[in-house]
């Protein structure tokens, strides 16, 4: 599932999802029912956003990745089950961070 905040970050979720297979693109969603779906997800993967803090205050299994942020500034530092990128700019293919989420016991 692909959420997003902007006409042009919904634009940009679609054609990702075009090139790599389909995903949901949600409709727009306030931040409570987008705290309902991430409190059931199995996983969630993200950049570091508001909604990877909010997976990962909910207990989830996160795999965070940074790219213009530095890590040691705004971790997921009291998450249990995380997995935090060591450096910044980092581009992960999908069975990397499907084997961070394996790690964090995601699976």
């Amino acid at each position: 599932m692909l959420p997003w905040g902007s006409d042009e970050e919904r634009k940009r979720k679609r054609a990702h999802s075009a090139k790599t297979g389909p995903r949901r693109v949600p409709p727009l969603e306030p931040l409570d029912r987008l705290a309902v779906l991430l409190d059931r997800a199995v996983a969630v993967v993200g950049v570091d956003t508001g909604l990877t803090h909010l997976a990962a205050a909910l207990g989830r299994p996160v795999r965070r990745f940074y790219c213009g942020t530095d890590p040691n500034l705004t971790g997921v530092f009291g998450a249990p089950r995380r997995r935090i990128s060591e450096a910044r700019d980092e581009n992960p293919s999908p069975k990397e961070a499907l084997q961070a989420l394996e790690a964090v016991g995601a699976f």
